[in-house]
């Protein structure tokens, strides 16, 4: 199964569901069984995920590449 997460930018709505997600489906052992990505329809080549929510996951354990 596919899912695809997809907001304005791709730098904080849909990277950080991206992650959550992710996060969740390797705690419950279904990270093989479904890819997870995020996009943006207005997103640019090589934006980086905001520094807040990139430090909102990190603070809640979350691991926002991987």
């Amino acid at each position: 199964m596919n899912i695809v997460f997809v907001c304005t930018g791709n730098t904080c709505r849909s990277p950080m569901a991206e992650a959550l997600l992710k996060d969740m489906l390797k705690k419950t052992g279904r990270d093989k069984d479904i890819d997870v990505i995020s996009a943006g329809i207005f997103a640019y080549k090589g934006d980086k995920m905001n520094s807040m929510a990139r430090k909102v996951l990190e603070e809640e354990g979350i691991n926002p590449d991987s």
